[in-house]
């Protein structure tokens, strides 16, 4: 878990967000009832996740707010999958199976991005 914390902070601060990372930020940023009408003929798939963003980013909106989520859903599933291996096999099964998530590239790729593929498409 520490490894994907790790990983997962480091960089978080671009500095730029991608044309996806700013439509969520900008579907995120908006009222309860402007989401809702918006989910109705535009990005669907995601409204979920514009749901659970809306309260974080109201606390404080910035783009590291907005992929910190991402970051903690990917620590989560990082501790899912070593205590996955544990119970499969052995304590130190678990442990490589919680390094090796943690450090596959797409893995901390998604972990960093403001969008819901860490937080809701855990591949668990």
């Amino acid at each position: 878990m520490a490894v994907m914390l790790g990983l997962g902070l480091w960089g978080l601060d671009r500095g730029t967000m991608w044309r996806d990372e700013s439509a969520t930020y900008q579907m995120a940023r908006r009222t309860l009832p402007q989401i809702r009408d918006a989910l109705g003929t535009v990005d669907a798939v995601h409204g979920l996740y514009y749901l659970l963003l809306h309260p974080v980013l109201a606390l404080r909106p910035s783009e590291v707010t907005m992929r910190l989520p991402s970051v903690l859903a990917a620590v989560a599933a990082t501790a899912l999958v070593a205590a996955l291996g544990c119970r499969l096999a052995r304590p130190r099964v678990g442990l490589w199976a919680g390094l090796l998530y943690a450090t596959t590239p797409v893995v901390t790729h998604y972990a960093q991005e403001g969008r819901s593929y860490a937080c809701l498409y855990t591949p668990l």
